[in-house]
């Protein structure tokens, strides 16, 4: 099937319409269901016919973002960082805006149960459709790998890229984020950290300082609201351990270390903004439960006047059961 396929795409290069034929193969792969070839053949096949620059974006993208066969993400890896950029950003746009405006979220439970059944399954290769969630996650991925090169291209000032391109995430993590369960939520989170990096490279070399201001404190207010809507993927029990380590005769578990194990995202997301600059002082002048949630993270040893600031932010957290873990941990301290 391979070699059917590698003639295909030759011939397609005499006839001169590579992308159209790259196109209709991906569709064919996607939403057949002969099952001739797979999504990993094709790529290896494109590649190998040195075909990655003709592939649409435009026509790939939406396919891709929204199926579960094996083989897609190296599929999406692969556009993010070969095929045309603005040509991406346009697809991705596109998308962005109907995962914004899709409010067809399941609950939680459900979610939950539908990723159980189609990963658990035996026998069945290819999952179906990827939740809301993890297809806004995949696109944030494919964000951080398409800006950098996209940057190459234009000469914009940086808030004509960065702002609207945050709004328009922020839309996105705004309607699934809080429907994510944890391990999604997670995901969605690292995604964020990721264009941190790559968002916070447009403010650099030459940029009026106003602009980088102004982009960085978007992207600064996107990470908290994120720690907001996705509160279920920052628990790595702070205050059970913090309660622990004050009473350690009423500790719960033999291994107080053991909820260790669960990756801090938070520690993830912290660094990239400390690579652009802002510290703990700024998560106390810009307070909200995102910034509640950093904070007992970061900060190991808070003082009382610090605590105090954020007084109207525990009290959100406990009433909206949001962040809980994060609103326990540091008021232990002084317990």
């Amino acid at each position: 099937m391979a070699e059917g396929l590698q003639r295909e795409l030759d011939d397609s290069i005499k006839r001169g319409d590579q992308g159209e034929t790259i196109a209709r193969l991906l569709a064919s792969s996607i939403q057949g269901e002969d099952g001739s070839y797979t999504l990993d053949t094709l790529r290896e096949c494109v590649v190998a016919a040195s075909l990655i620059h003709d592939i649409n974006a435009l026509d790939a993208l939406p396919l891709l973002l929204t199926s579960g066969k094996l083989g897609v993400v190296e599929l999406l890896n692969l556009i993010g960082e070969n095929v045309n950029a603005r040509e991406c950003v346009i697809a991705l746009a596109e998308q962005l805006e109907r995962l914004g405006s899709d409010l067809s979220v399941s609950d939680e439970e459900d979610e939950d149960e539908e990723e159980e059944e189609d990963t658990d399954a035996e026998g069945i290769v290819d999952h179906g459709p990827p939740l809301p969630v993890s297809q806004l996650t995949r696109l944030l991925n494919l964000y951080s790998q398409v800006t950098p090169r996209l940057r190459k291209l234009t000469g914009k000032p940086a808030s004509d890229v960065v702002l609207p391109l945050v709004d328009n995430m922020q839309a996105g993590v705004r309607v699934h984020g809080p429907h994510a369960n944890d391990q999604n939520a997670r995901e969605l989170i690292i995604a964020v950290s990721r264009n941190v990096r790559t968002l916070s490279a447009w403010t650099e070399t030459g940029e009026d300082p106003n602009e980088g201001s102004k982009c960085n404190l978007a992207i600064f207010e996107f990470v908290l609201f994120t720690l907001e809507a996705c509160s279920k993927g920052t628990n790595i029990h702070l205050s059970q351990r913090a309660f622990e380590a004050q009473f350690p005769r009423y500790a719960l578990r033999p291994d107080p270390s053991a909820a260790s194990e669960v990756e801090d995202v938070v520690q993830t997301v912290w660094e990239a903004l400390s690579q652009i600059g802002f510290n703990s002082s700024d998560l106390l002048k810009h307070p909200s439960i995102g910034a509640l949630s950093l904070f007992a993270h970061v900060v190991q040893h808070p003082m009382e006047s610090e605590l105090f600031s954020l007084l109207p932010w525990f009290l959100a957290a406990i009433q909206t059961n949001t962040s809980v873990d994060e609103t326990y941990q540091p008021s232990s301290s002084y317990l």
